[in-house]
């Protein structure tokens, strides 16, 4: 259960500086005296990745408008505690610079644990769950390939012996070569079977608005994006031809690049955090999505291999994510590529093709440009 705190301070219009500070419920919870945040300011008790909220929720008050955050704060003992604060601005008079804001906070430390232990056992569920598939796939592969390729052994070391030792027998040469032929195709057959089984899954193509899948994939991401302190950029087509496409698996590659493009920013200083997703009407009937990123980049070597399964720089990762993506894109009649930003970080972009006379316009809530 978590327990809310009210509070106030006051901020100037002309300075943007906060003063006058009645901390006591800051005090409960962080163990800082009133007096040592009066005197040092508030901004130390932000987490360093959430201290460029300060600047905006500074600016949002001054406008007069009421202001809802999630935050990290460091408490005395050194623990990092989330908390939840509501500010209302209410001014004093007309004439006065001053805005007095009052405000309440709350501790959801508890249920933010709560939310990253059940996203990490998702995450394990279905880590677990893909190891024991590739597992009982292996196992029966090579359970089935196992006899064809012993075979195929067996037939060329007899080929090799009889003509090593002078002694071979053309018909019994020729059968052996025949053999290994057979046993060549059935071990064919396996793996065909096996591709088949996996591609048994028709996809379910229907229009679809890719602005849609965009914001539910930024929608899903939302907790990750925050706990990362990522500010998300959607710049959407205004108008954006629909694309006959499975809507899951699109979605899925959504996901894939902008977790790959949160991955990529773990080293990025946290102000210059920016996840940006572009959708784009082309020429030729084609629409397209880029998630941009503002990491480390790529280096060509690695850029080489990236789409290559079971390729992969991650420790622990499977290597799949990528492979899985593109096969995706391509089966839905487009392309899926990796170019580097003009400044800093990496740019995936897939292409679909648009459905035949179908546009669609972005609702009114949606915007050209909008931050998160």
């Amino acid at each position: 259960m978590t327990l809310e705190y009210p509070y106030s301070f006051e901020i100037s219009r002309d300075a943007i500086i906060a003063r006058n500070w009645t901390m006591d419920a800051f005090a409960n919870l962080t163990g800082f005296a009133p007096a040592e945040m009066s005197a040092r300011g508030w901004e130390f008790l932000l987490h360093p990745d959430d201290r460029s909220l300060l600047g905006a929720r500074i600016v949002t008050l001054t406008r007069g408008q009421p202001d809802v955050q999630e935050w990290r704060a460091l408490t005395k003992s050194g623990e990092t505690l989330w908390l939840r604060d509501f500010c209302y601005p209410l001014p004093d008079d007309e004439q006065s610079s001053s805005i007095r804001v009052f405000g309440a906070v709350q501790d959801i430390t508890h249920s933010k644990r709560a939310e990253d232990h059940s996203r990490q056992l998702h995450a394990d569920l279905a880590r677990f769950g893909l190891l024991s598939t590739m597992g009982e796939m292996a196992s029966a592969l090579a359970h089935e390939l196992n006899q064809p390729l012993t075979a195929i052994f067996n037939y060329t070391r007899a080929c090799l012996r009889m003509m090593r030792s002078g002694t071979e027998d053309r018909a019994e040469v020729l059968h052996a070569i025949e053999q290994t032929a057979v046993q060549a195709e059935r071990a064919a057959e396996v793996i065909r079977q096996l591709r088949r089984s996996i591609a048994r899954r028709e996809p379910h193509r229907a229009a679809v608005n890719l602005n849609d899948l965009v914001g539910e994939a930024a929608s899903l991401d939302e907790t990750e994006l925050k706990s990362n302190s990522i500010r998300l950029r959607l710049d959407l087509a205004l108008e954006l031809p629909s694309v006959q496409a499975d809507r899951i698996q699109i979605e899925q590659v959504i996901l894939n690049l902008m977790r790959n493009a949160i991955e990529a920013m773990a080293s990025t200083e946290a102000a210059a955090r920016e996840l940006t997703i572009r959708t784009t009407a082309l020429a030729g009937a084609t629409v397209e999505i880029a998630v941009s990123d503002t990491g480390c980049g790529l280096r060509p070597h690695v850029v080489e291999h990236l789409f290559e399964p079971f390729n992969t720089s991650k420790p622990g990762g499977m290597g799949l994510g990528l492979a899985i993506s593109r096969s995706i894109i391509v089966k839905h009649g487009g392309q899926l590529r990796v170019e580097p930003n003009a400044d800093q970080g990496t740019k995936f972009c897939f292409t679909l093709p648009a459905q035949a006379g179908g546009r669609d316009d972005v609702s009114a809530t949606d915007r050209l440009h909008c931050g998160r």
